[in-house]
């Protein structure tokens, strides 16, 4: 997929859930969780490789992401405190449990965009 249709169905899929924020401003959140996560690897002699997801919520919907060989994110309705509790016991580098629950909890199987994770990295910097 290239960069500009990527933004494209990213645009679309915060627009069929409401979002309040724009594509800009969770981009924005997305590259902040990242560079924090990266300082961090760098301090403790981690591999900036190494797989990791996080979440942000916008009103009530929650845009997970996870990097991993690919970028996914998946884009759900939810109740924001119900999910801050649901997500707490878990650490951004359980990305399987996270997926695991996604699908368990909210029938979120398959991410709603994937890309390659060098193209994310564009995307974010």
């Amino acid at each position: 997929m290239e960069l500009h249709h990527f933004e494209s169905e990213f645009r679309s899929l915060l627009l069929m859930r409401d979002c309040q924020a724009s594509l800009e401003e969770v981009r924005v959140d997305i590259q902040r969780c990242k560079d924090e996560i990266y300082a961090d690897d760098v301090a403790h002699g981690e591999s900036l490789g190494d797989p990791f997801c996080n979440f942000t919520i916008y009103d009530n919907v929650a845009v997970f992401t996870f990097f991993e060989n690919e970028f996914s994110v998946y884009v759900l309705l939810c109740n924001q405190a119900e999910l801050i509790q649901l997500m707490e016991p878990l650490a951004m580098i359980q990305t399987e449990e996270c997926k695991s629950l996604l699908g368990e909890r909210f029938g979120k199987h398959t991410p709603d965009l994937q890309i390659p994770r060098a193209v994310a990295e564009l995307w974010l910097s």
